[in-house]
């Protein structure tokens, strides 16, 4: 899974598939980091064409208090995650 949308970087290139990798959950509170990788879009990814950039995105507090990880990727959590962050508010799950 991925999140789609097209976004223009200040140099002016633009890229629209976002890929969450290495997922790191605190235990004592549940918060995270996870790491976000850009791509042109998802042919480039599939390619194994190098990322365009990345960021580290801090989850709060309890956003993995309800994570069954043998039913639920941590992933997805992630995403809804990110989804609601301004820059990928009207995103789609590819």
């Amino acid at each position: 899974m991925a999140l789609q949308k097209t976004i223009t970087m200040a140099s002016g290139v633009s890229y629209n598939y976002h890929k969450a990798e290495s997922p790191k959950i605190n235990s004592s509170d549940k918060s995270g980091v996870a790491v976000v990788k850009f791509y042109i879009d998802s042919a480039a990814r599939l390619a194994g064409k190098k990322e365009l950039g990345n960021k580290v995105y801090k989850l709060p507090a309890n956003t993995f208090s309800q994570l069954n990880l043998s039913q639920t990727d941590a992933r997805d959590l992630v995403y809804l995650h990110l989804k609601t962050l301004p820059e990928f508010i009207g995103a789609t799950n590819v």
